[in-house]
């Protein structure tokens, strides 16, 4: 590079950081300016120092990053119900040295695009994407139906984003649903409408990495994603096991069947358009060259065996396919 280039590079590498600053200073002085803004940082202020059912009250008044919501419940420091056993069906695909250059390959192609290929909700275009559709349909089920958004950590250190729609004073309250989306759906805009309708209690969650959820929803991300909902369910929320019915639409089934089979004591699962097992529907959609890497990756790291995990659960199911 010539002391030519060098110059004209290092001016426009300075004029855009004074671009740059400028914007953020322009930015801090409107928001200090706005009587609104203000207000907002000392109702968040306050309920960061004090979390109170008040300062709650207060903050829900807002949306906001997800990542500044004070926790509400964090399974890490709940004993938790030690009697059930925590259950994790370990894939059949056998390690060893004359496969380790093909599991490196598995690992990259999982670990680069896809998890988001499996999981296109946690990808950042799809988050801004359906941005303005999530404010409104939280808004709409805060407002509406009175729901009540959390915040819950998870054994692994995720932060999950939940809401929680209260009917116990309806006849059909009593019992709650706990909704598992699909691979491209949310709690805003998801499954939760029909048990609402219907009476029931509600309560979704996000995937990790999707909107105001924390976290990447590897399989074992998700599994401690759900537990940790369903621990805040019993042990926060005040319902038995016996009252907790479990649906899952598509992909949601992974997860539904996984707390079906380590909660058998479940009022009942509800299954809709889920499959048994991912790895038919991964490899057509792949060209037929990298149908054995596909199968690999699948198997080691994102085996969504619904199927699997169904067959250890013996309460009542209902299968609904389309």
């Amino acid at each position: 590079m010539t002391g030519d280039g060098a110059l004209y590079i290092s001016k426009f590498l300075t004029g855009l950081g004074i671009v740059v600053a400028g914007a953020l200073l322009l930015r801090t002085l409107g928001r200090v300016s706005n009587p609104a803004y203000t207000q907002f940082i000392s109702v968040l202020s306050t309920a960061t120092k004090d979390y109170t059912a008040a300062s709650k009250r207060l903050i829900s008044q807002y949306d906001f990053h997800f990542s500044a919501w004070p926790v509400d419940w964090d399974v890490r420091q709940q004993t938790g119900d030690k009697s059930k056993p925590l259950m994790y069906l370990s894939s059949t695909e056998s390690n060893s040295l004359t496969k380790l250059p093909m599991d490196m390959l598995a690992w990259l192609l999982t670990h680069s695009f896809g998890i988001s290929l499996v999981y296109p909700g946690s990808m950042s275009l799809m988050k801004m994407l359906v941005e303005k559709p999530l404010v409104e349909g939280r808004t709409k089920l805060m407002l509406e139906q009175g729901g009540e958004r959390f915040k819950v950590g998870t054994s692994d250190g995720n932060m999950i984003d939940t809401m929680f729609v209260d009917q116990r004073a309806k006849n059909s309250g009593s019992t709650l649903v706990i909704c598992c989306e699909g691979n491209a759906g949310f709690y805003e805009i998801g499954i939760m409408a029909t048990p609402i309708t219907c009476g029931y209690s509600v309560l979704g969650w996000n995937h990790p990495g999707f909107s105001g959820s924390t976290g990447t929803p590897y399989p074992a991300q998700e599994t401690m994603a759900v537990d940790a909902v369903m621990q805040f369910a019993i042990n926060k929320l005040g319902f038995k096991v016996e009252n907790i019915v479990v649906t899952g639409w598509s992909i949601g089934g992974f997860t539904a069947t996984w707390v079906a089979m380590n909660y058998p004591d479940i009022k009942g699962l509800v299954l809709d358009a889920t499959f048994d097992d991912l790895l038919p529907l991964a490899v057509p959609r792949m060209p037929a060259s990298m149908s054995g890497l596909v199968t690999r990756a699948v198997k080691s790291y994102i085996n969504l065996n619904v199927g699997e995990q169904l067959s250890k659960y013996t309460g009542p199911v209902r299968l609904v396919r389309r």
